[in-house]
């Protein structure tokens, strides 16, 4: 174990050491008598030497003074006393446990992915821990396999996937790029109209980062027996198709029967939304669906009657969808890391693009869902 400070300033006021923590910004306030917690801050700092070193590195400067040392100002205790091995681990551990430090020992990355993935290790070092490094959440990604259902708004965040470094990619769509979509799909050219999409968005990712495994499969969804094997192998699904209408409880129904967690969103109008699905852990769309029908009672049935045959026009902007594919891809990113929880299984989060509000509107599990009870124990 190699320990290291994480981002943190620090003051002496007296016999106390002031914390400022920049993330969140808080304060904690430590005593330190003697002087040695703040002399340990400042290796942590340096974050290069491993537990024996750093006992060492601590008696130095003591040993340096002689037996008969004087305190230093505003200390107060026998400097000559040395740190112990045990006591320093102690010390660890409540450093750790204020979220202070994490471990900084050889990580398996090579050079090129540290340089690469340089800034997503300085994020995951803000939730890194002595039991967890860095490096060990950017290895679930450079693990993991996503399966993208639809690359048409959702190349937005396959852009945001590729520069996490997902190190599997399958891609489906059977849509051709068209004009209109370069205003918000910006995986595409002018160039690259009537091309297939996913022809286009693996070639795409292929340039981007060669490492990278990428799957196009240029093919519809036609009926829910196409999606079991579309999905085979993945950790997480972004369920990113729209028609045809039936195509979103088709994918529900295969990846809570698989086991899968899915993540999907949408705009209508001046909001946007986006879900998971956590299977055997959280309520599933259709629970959601049930429990709104009942809320609403017969306005369900006339806004379904009203809007049946009304054709759909598509109103996003391209900051429209990428923050939409932005709150996507960092809900994808806590499934497939946990650097926290993911926040939106079984709940809409609702943004509300006048005034920039966020909402939660949790579903409730429905009893005997029939969908739910295909569900995997997990």
């Amino acid at each position: 174990m190699v320990p290291k400070l994480k981002h943190a300033l620090w003051e002496r006021e007296g016999a106390d050491v002031r914390i400022l923590v920049e993330d969140p910004v808080e304060q904690i306030v430590l005593t330190d008598g003697d002087g040695r917690l703040e002399r340990l801050l400042e290796l942590l700092q340096e974050g290069k030497r491993p537990l024996d070193e750093l006992v060492v590195a601590l008696n130095a400067v003591y040993a340096d003074a002689g037996t008969d040392a004087e305190p230093e100002p505003g200390t107060g205790t026998d400097a000559a006393a040395e740190v112990t091995r045990a006591e320093l681990e102690e010390a660890l551990s409540v450093l750790d446990g204020l979220g202070l430090v994490f471990d900084a020992s050889p990580d398996g990355l090579t050079p090129w992915q540290r340089e690469r993935y340089s800034s997503n290790l300085e994020f995951f070092a803000t939730y890194a821990s002595l039991a967890r490094r860095p490096a060990e959440f950017q290895w679930r990604l450079l693990d993991a396999q996503v399966v993208l259902l639809g690359v048409g708004g959702a190349s937005a965040a396959l852009q945001a996937l590729c520069g996490l470094g997902v190190g599997r990619l399958r891609l489906v769509d059977f849509d051709l790029v068209e004009s209109k979509n370069l205003v918000r799909q910006f995986t595409y050219r002018t160039e690259d109209i009537g091309r297939p999409k996913v022809e286009r968005a693996a070639e795409w990712v292929r340039a981007f980062n060669p490492e990278i495994e990428v799957e196009p499969v240029f093919r519809r969804i036609a009926g829910p027996q196409d999606v079991p094997a579309l999905i085979e192998g993945a950790d997480l699904v972004l369920a990113g198709i729209d028609q045809p209408v039936a195509a979103s409880d088709w994918v529900e129904e295969a990846c809570v029967a698989a086991g899968v967690p899915y993540v999907s969103g949408s705009g209508q109008g001046s909001q946007l939304a986006y879900w998971s699905v956590d299977p055997g852990r959280s309520a599933c769309r259709r629970c959601a669906t049930t429990g709104n029908a009942a809320r609403m009672g017969d306005l369900a049935g006339l806004l379904g009657r009203l809007s049946a045959d009304r054709p759909v026009a598509n109103r996003s902007t391209g900051p429209v969808v990428m923050q939409l594919m932005g709150m996507v891809t960092l809900e994808i990113m806590r499934y497939l890391t946990r650097f926290a929880e993911p926040v939106s299984a079984g709940r809409y989060h609702i943004v509300d693009l006048t005034t920039g509000r966020l909402t939660e509107l949790p579903w409730e599990p429905v009893p005997d869902c029939p969908t739910c009870a295909k569900a995997p124990t997990r």
